[in-house]
C-alpha cells in the first residue's frame, strides 16, 4: 500500500519530483480508500512536500512497439514511501483510513463474449489482468477460483447472480468475501454487472457499461473496493485541514 508507480519523461530532478507528488497521491487512495484522496482539503501541500515521505526509488524501462512498428520507450518511476511518516500524514489531515491487513475476496467472473458465458478461472488470470491490477492500485487483491470442472458448471449461477450458489462453492476459499460478476456484449461495447458478497450479506451492487471491455471489467476493483472501507475504513479524527 505505500508503493506506487508513474510514467516519467525523464529521470531529470524536476520530473522525478513531480512524479513524487503522482505517487504520493497514489498511495494516499491506496492506504485511505478513497478514491479523492488528493482532493481533500490540505493535501494538495503536502502532495508538493512529497520528496520528504519517500524511502526510496528506482526506474524501470519498458519497452514497447510505436503505431508505427519502431520500438518505444516508457520510463516508470517505482516510489517507495516511508509508512510511519504516510500514516501519520493521514492522521494530521483527518483522512479516513483502511486498516491492515486487507482481504483478498474471491472473484467469480463469467465473460460472454457472443459464445456463451465462460469461468475466469486461475488459468485465464491474464484475461482478467485489468481488473486484478486495478484492485491492486486501489490497495488491496483478488483471488481467483482453481477453474476446475465442478466451478466451471457454476457459470448458470454466476449468471443469474445467485450469490448462495456460489457462496457455498467459495466455501473452500478464505475470506468469505465474494465479487460475482457478469461481462457481456451490448450495442456499444460491453457491460458488466457486479455484486460484492461479505459472508453471505449483499453488500453492493452496481452495473457498469463502457465501450472498452477492460474498463468494463475494471470497475468491478472500484465497487468493491467502495464496499470493503464503507464497512471497514474508519473516520478520520483530527478535525478540518487548517492553519494553526
Amino acid at each position: 500500500a505505500y508503493e506506487a508507480e508513474v510514467t516519467v519523461r525523464s529521470q531529470a530532478e524536476a520530473e522525478r519530483n513531480g512524479g513524487f507528488s503522482r505517487a504520493l497521491a497514489v498511495v494516499l487512495g491506496k492506504v485511505t480508500g478513497d478514491r479523492g484522496a488528493a482532493q481533500r482539503p490540505g493535501v494538495r501541500d503536502e502532495l508538493g512536500k512529497a520528496k520528504n515521505y519517500v524511502a526510496g526509488y528506482d526506474y524501470r524501462q519498458d519497452e514497447g512497439v510505436s503505431a508505427t512498428g519502431a520500438p518505444s520507450f516508457q520510463t516508470t518511476l517505482v516510489v517507495r514511501f516511508k509508512r510511519d511518516d504516510v500514516d501519520q500524514l493521514v492522521q494530521m489531515l483527518g483522512l479516513p483510513s483502511w486498516p491492515q491487513p486487507r482481504p483478498k475476496p474471491v472473484l467469480w467472473l463469467a465473460i460472454n463474449d457472443g459464445s456463451g458465458p465462460r469461468l475466469m478461472g486461475l488459468q485465464h488470470a491474464n484475461a482478467a489482468r485489468p481488473l486484478l491490477n486495478r484492485a491492486i492500485e486501489r490497495g488491496y487483491s483478488l483471488g481467483l477460483p482453481a477453474g476446475g470442472a465442478a466451478e466451471q458448471a457454476l457459470v448458470g449461477a454466476i449468471w443469474r447472480q445467485d450469490t448462495a450458489a456460489v457462496a457455498r462453492a467459495s466455501a473452500r476459499y478464505s475470506p468469505p468475501m465474494q465479487l460475482v460478476g457478469k461481462l457481456y456484449r451490448n450495442k456499444g461495447g460491453w457491460t458488466a454487472d457486479w455484486v460484492f458478497v461479505d459472508a453471505g450479506k449483499v453488500l453492493a451492487k452496481w452495473s457498469v457499461s463502457d465501450a472498452d471491455a477492460r474498463r468494463a471489467m475494471a470497475s468491478g476493483a472500484d465497487g468493491t473496493a467502495d464496499a470493503l472501507v464503507k464497512r471497514y475504513g474508519k473516520r478520520g479524527s483530527a478535525g478540518p485541514a487548517g492553519t494553526y
